[in-house]
């Protein structure tokens, strides 16, 4: 069976350019880009490394929140990251 999830992540606009990504439903799972491609690559192996990690731990993933209720302010949005296990794992 495969597991396919998407998560809200906040992207957050630095002054210097880049991105700082954080995922409102993951503790502590954070990143950063120096371009909005590069933050969104990041944010992809970040939720990846979260997800298989709670995984080998059997651990549950947690809910994914509706993208709408994330808080942003500013310049700052949301994105939709995907995790798809059977992708990850072949990736590895």
């Amino acid at each position: 069976m495969t597991t396919k999830l998407m998560y809200p992540a906040v992207f957050h606009s630095e002054i210097n350019g880049g991105y700082s990504v954080d995922f409102p439903d993951l503790l502590g799972c954070v990143t950063e880009g120096d371009t909005l491609s590069e933050a969104i690559d990041m944010a992809e192996d970040a939720l990846g490394i979260y997800l298989y990690s709670l995984k080998k731990d059997r651990e549950p993933y947690p809910e994914p929140s509706n993208p709408t209720d994330s808080k942003v302010e500013g310049r700052d949005f949301v994105v939709l990251i995907e995790y798809d296990e059977m992708a990850y794992v072949r990736m590895k």
